[in-house]
């Protein structure tokens, strides 16, 4: 792991991405009152997994990742003196790979591929205004407060959907709540719980938003999470009505 810093911003990352300065000094004095312009550039050698932790970091957005990304290992050098100019070079390596990155209110971004960029629809939780807020709070929306979840208290690097569901039962109620057995069973038998799938939050989140960012991952998995009878949520096949 190596620190990096961009312009007081700094990031842990993998070995294979590395800032670096590449400004270069004049080789004639400069005149008295000035200083030498200095910029810090990007240079990337790495695959989908470290671009898009590194673009969710710079872009201080939780990356929603499509199942169905395409594998990949990229090369790029580019200068950047600032955060948005190191997210639109970031964007763009990863458009050159057939994945879009599609904002989703203030703090997700969907990754997906180019072909599915348009049935994909941002619908993030509107943010909780400040003043309900409390950072020490109750276990999930009461009357007055809400609970916030610190950035990367959900990290799952490729665990199985089936694992995911039991921290959004954990997630959705103050309540003990369970998925359903007979819809659990379902979903085995199609599949789609062996699918793995990876989210790390970037930012600190609510439990709403942290359960609309599971949701979204489930659906891409073609199954949708509805409530059940008391103290039960099912899993429901997308096409079911």
């Amino acid at each position: 792991m190596r620190l990096l810093i961009l312009a007081g911003l700094s990031f842990l990352t993998s070995g294979a991405l590395i800032f670096g300065q590449t400004g270069a000094k004049s080789a004639s004095p400069e005149p008295s009152g000035t200083h030498s312009s200095l910029q810090f550039g990007i240079e990337i050698r790495a695959g989908l997994k470290e671009v898009v932790e590194l673009y969710s970091q710079v872009s201080s957005r939780t990356a929603l990742q499509h199942p169905w990304l395409p594998a990949f290992s990229i090369s790029l050098q580019t200068p950047g003196t600032n955060r948005l100019e190191i997210v639109n070079a970031l964007e763009k390596a990863l458009l050159e790979q057939g994945i879009c990155c599609i904002p989703d209110g203030e703090k997700f971004v969907m990754i997906v591929p180019r072909k599915f960029a348009s049935n994909a629809i941002p619908h993030s939780p509107r943010p909780v205004p400040a003043e309900t807020v409390n950072a020490a709070g109750a276990k999930f929306a009461t009357s007055n407060s809400v609970r916030i979840i610190p950035a990367g208290t959900i990290d799952f690097p490729n665990v199985y959907l089936s694992q995911a569901l039991e921290v959004y039962a954990a997630l959705y109620s103050t309540n003990r709540v369970s998925f359903d057995q007979t819809s659990l069973d379902e979903a085995k038998r199609s599949g789609a719980l062996n699918t793995l799938i990876s989210l790390k939050t970037a930012t600190p989140l609510t439990t709403e938003e942290a359960c609309y960012a599971l949701e979204t991952l489930v659906a891409w998995n073609g199954i949708r999470i509805v409530p059940g009878a008391t103290n039960t949520l099912k899993l429901v096949p997308l096409s079911a009505k």
